[in-house]
This record gives C-alpha cells, sequence and structure tokens, in this order.
C-alpha cells in the first residue's frame, strides 16, 4: 500500500508541471494537448541523436572508413532534414500569431523535403553499405526508412485537414491576427481532429529507433536493457496519471458549465422581480374588480410560483443534484485503467525486453523497433481517453445552450407583464370600466403563466434525461479505449514474438 500511495504521489508531481495547449497558428488556445510540443522537442532529440554518435577508428582498414562516411552522410542527410520537421511542428504547436497558413506551410514543406531526402538522397550511400555485395546493413535501413516514410505520410494526412480547420477558425473570428475564442473554435477544430495530428506525433520517435539502430548497431554495439523497464515503466504512470487528468478536467469544466447553467435560470427570478416591482402601486386598483380573482389571480399566483426566488433554488437545486450524482459515476470509467494497463501493457513490455536479452538475430532491432511502441499504447490510450471527455464536454455545451433558449422563452412570457396591466388599470375608472379589460388580460396571462411553468418543466425533464444519455455514451466510449487498448496490446505482442525469428522482414 505504501508504494501504491508514493507511485500516486510522484505521477502527480510530474503532473504539475504539464504545460499550456499548443496554437497551431491561432491568436488563441485548442483545446488539445501540450504533448504536442514535448514530443515534438523529444522527436527532435532522437533525430539528432542519430548523427551525434561517433567513433574512432584506428585500423586504417579503408573500407571501415568508406562505410563509416557513408554511415555519417545517411545520418547528416536525415538529421538536418529531419529536425526542421520536428523544428516546424514545435513551433506550429507554439504559434498564437493569428497568421495560421505560413507555420503550418513552412511544416509541411519541410515533411515533404525529409520524405524527398529519404526517397532521393542516398543512392550513392547504399552503393557504399553493399560491401562485397551484402545487404543486411542496407535492407534494415530500407525498412527503416519505409517505416519513417509511412509516419510522415500519416503526419502529412493529419496536417492538412488541421491547417484548413484552423484556418477557417481563425476567419471566422474576423481574420488573421483577431483572437479566437475557445468554445467557438472547438466546433472547427475539433478534438478530433487535434486528436489525429497528436496520434501522428507521437509515432515519431518510435519511428526513429529502428534507422537509429540500423546505423549505430554496426559502429558499436549499445545495451539498453537495463534502462528500458524503469524508463518505460515511469511513461506508463505518467501516461495513466493523464488520462485521469483528463476526467479530473472533465468533471471541473462540467461543474462550471452547471454553475454558468444555474446563473442563466436564477437571471429569471431577477428579471420577474423587476416586474413585480413595478407592478405594486398599480395592483389594488386591479384587485377591486370584480373579475380579479376569477381572471387574474390565479396567472399571477402561477407566475409568482414558478419565478420566484424559491423556486428558482429548487430548480436549480434540481439542477446541482444531478449534475453532482452525473460527475460520480462519470469519474469512475477510468478507474480500472491500472488493472488494464498492469494486465495488457506490461505483458508487452516483458515480451519486448525478453526478446532483446534473448540475443536473437535480430534481438536488438526488435527492441528499437517495439520498445517505445509499448508506451505509445498507454500514450494512445491517453488521447482517446481525452478524446471521449471533450467529445461529452461539447454535447454538454450543446444541452446549456438549450437550456438558455429555453429561458430566455419563459421570459418573453412575463416581459411585458407591467406595461399589460398598467393598460387596464389606466382605464378609468376601474373598477366597472376596466372589467373587460381584467376579463380579456386575464385569459392571456393564465395562457402565458401556463406557458412558462411548462418551459421550466421542460428543463427539468431535459437535465436528468440528456444526463443520463451523456452517462451512457461516455461509458461506452471509454469501454471501447480499452478494448482497443486490449486488441492493440495483443496485436503489439504477438508482433514482438514474431519478430523475434523474422525480424525487419516482418509483415
Amino acid at each position: 500500500m505504501a508504494s501504491r500511495i508514493l507511485l500516486l504521489l510522484t505521477i502527480l508531481c510530474i503532473l504539475r508541471n504539464v504545460a499550456g495547449r499548443p496554437n497551431l497558428g491561432m491568436n488563441g488556445n485548442v483545446a488539445g494537448s501540450s504533448i504536442a510540443i514535448g514530443t515534438s522537442g523529444s522527436a527532435s532529440f532522437i533525430i539528432d541523436a542519430l548523427g551525434s554518435y561517433k567513433i574512432q577508428l584506428g585500423s586504417e582498414y579503408q573500407p571501415l572508413y568508406t562505410m563509416q562516411n557513408a554511415f555519417y552522410s545517411v545520418a547528416e542527410k536525415f538529421t538536418t532534414a529531419g529536425i526542421a520537421v520536428t523544428d516546424n511542428i514545435l513551433l506550429l504547436a507554439d504559434d498564437n500569431s493569428g497568421f495560421v497558413t505560413p507555420p503550418f506551410q513552412a511544416a509541411i514543406t519541410a515533411l515533404s523535403n525529409l520524405q524527398s531526402v529519404i526517397s532521393t538522397e542516398f543512392i550513392q550511400e547504399f552503393q557504399t553499405l553493399q560491401y562485397r555485395d551484402k545487404t543486411f546493413i542496407t535492407d534494415r535501413l530500407l525498412d527503416s526508412l519505409i517505416y519513417i516514410t509511412e509516419t510522415l505520410t500519416q503526419l502529412d494526412e493529419a496536417l492538412r485537414p488541421l491547417q484548413t480547420a484552423a484556418e477557417h477558425a481563425q476567419a471566422a473570428a474576423g481574420g488573421n491576427g483577431i483572437p479566437v475564442m475557445q468554445e467557438p473554435s472547438r466546433k472547427i477544430v475539433t478534438p478530433r481532429l487535434v486528436n489525429s495530428l497528436l496520434n501522428a506525433i507521437v509515432p515519431i520517435p518510435a519511428t526513429i529507433s529502428p534507422l537509429i539502430y540500423s546505423i549505430h548497431e554496426p559502429l558499436a554495439q549499445l545495451d539498453r536493457g537495463d534502462s528500458y523497464i524503469s524508463t518505460a515503466k515511469g511513461d506508463l504512470e505518467a501516461a495513466l496519471l493523464q488520462a485521469h487528468q483528463e476526467v479530473v478536467n472533465f468533471n471541473g469544466n462540467v461543474r462550471t458549465l452547471k454553475q454558468d447553467t444555474n446563473t442563466v435560470i436564477a437571471s429569471l427570478s431577477t428579471s420577474y422581480g423587476e416586474q413585480a416591482t413595478q407592478i405594486v402601486d398599480i395592483l389594488p386598483k386591479l384587485k377591486a374588480s370584480t373579475n380579479y380573482p376569477y381572471e387574474l389571480s390565479y396567472a399571477l399566483q402561477t407566475f409568482d410560483e414558478t419565478a420566484s426566488i424559491p423556486s428558482i433554488e429548487e430548480k436549480t437545486s434540481v439542477v446541482d443534484v444531478t449534475i453532482e450524482e452525473y460527475i460520480d459515476v462519470a469519474k469512475t470509467f477510468d478507474d480500472d485503467l491500472v488493472t488494464v494497463y498492469g494486465d495488457r501493457i506490461c505483458p508487452v513490455l516483458r515480451g519486448v525486453v525478453q526478446v532483446l536479452i534473448a540475443s536473437g538475430p535480430y534481438a536488438d532491432y526488435c527492441y528499437q523497433k517495439y520498445a517505445q511502441r509499448v508506451v505509445d499504447l498507454a500514450v494512445h490510450n491517453f488521447y482517446d481517453i481525452g478524446e471521449c471527455y471533450e467529445l461529452e464536454l461539447n454535447r454538454l455545451y450543446s444541452v446549456s445552450r438549450l437550456i438558455t433558449n429555453i429561458v430566455n422563452l419563459a421570459m418573453f412570457n412575463f416581459a411585458e407583464l407591467f406595461e399589460n396591466l398598467n393598460t387596464c388599470a389606466t382605464i378609468l375608472p376601474c373598477p366597472s370600466v376596466c372589467d373587460p379589460c381584467i376579463n380579456t388580460l386575464g385569459k392571456l396571462l393564465d395562457t402565458q403563466s401556463r406557458l412558462m411553468e411548462e418551459k421550466f418543466d421542460l428543463i427539468l425533464q431535459i437535465v436528468p434525461y440528456e444526463t443520463k444519455a451523456s452517462l451512457q455514451r461516455l461509458k461506452s466510449c471509454a469501454a471501447f479505449t480499452k478494448y482497443k487498448l486490449i486488441a492493440d496490446a495483443y496485436d503489439l505482442l504477438r508482433n514482438v514474438y514474431k519478430c523475434e525469428y523474422t525480424g525487419y522482414r516482418q509483415v
């Protein structure tokens, strides 16, 4: 128990240092994740490591120097183009200038340049590295580069629709440089689009790893097994707590939304109170009419019962209780993630280490190819869980807007109450001459008070109905992310063990 408490405290400390959200060139925050910046920096570091590893040769055996230079050339060309990609993605994620197109185009151009380098710039180096017509090294290099190209294609496919959405959001705000409000922008730059970009960025470090192995391994044998488990364990714990933090953030946003909604509901009693204050002086005249008890009294009483402060407090109390019950249930949907991670990801992590220490013909390559992808399982699950809650929060915003519209309609029912009553009161003498007016007005106000009461009844029906439906959607979405994690972990573990025998020729 003590070790588990220490683990949670450690992860909470990690979460306290999470940075702000990316801006994607817009003059405003995007409901996404700050991991875009951190992952781009991590990818840049890994790419730079590709060319930073040097060896000192002293045998004077010329083929060694020739191949060394070829490895250095491949590393230098790829590093220059690759860091340009990660740097431009980092600048894009952190750009809040309000000029969307330039940072996106810079990132896409750098991406295209890296793809061109991969496909056309390594011909001479490959010829040199096929020493004695052996293709072991170049086969590994080629497989690594194909793997990278697939990831770059995925990143390109994620950037282009996101650019279009960001441009539309900035344009909708009024043009370049104009501040973009978060709630309207989330309808255009959706959590799904941002999540697609994040899922395209995350594999980059893992994708580069096989290329690092393919260049560094012939130069020196590196052993990373000792540090792998502890490092991966920390990454998995961080991803687990980040997923939980998404739930915590969701709960806070729902409570804020609840308070905003109750404020809108409470505003009705304030507006009605202004009307009630105005009619105090004219009510004695109207009450003197013989028609008042039969025509006006009940309608005005209904207005008071429906729009009075005690009545509004009762209605907002219902909303409070319903939303708190909703949060109590919603926050449990990630409770079993610790068990799921332990049961499904840990076996994959152990599988990677077992293949590595078995020292088969493809052991090092399999380690490099799959080690980071184990962590990606947890990171992708974190993004998927976050997307579930982001999408559901959007739907709850829509419910809140619906309630606001209903409240506005309810206000319309008594907006001219004083003017209507005063019309009858000014007909002199009253009572007697004003009696027919009171009779007619009574029928109108009776209908309006009933309609206002029905609108509030509608709100009290909508809140429990929509929260119940929301919980079902949220529960299903969260459950699907776990099933997806289980399936992906199963496939990954199978591929890890298959890699031990088939290596980079694995299909």
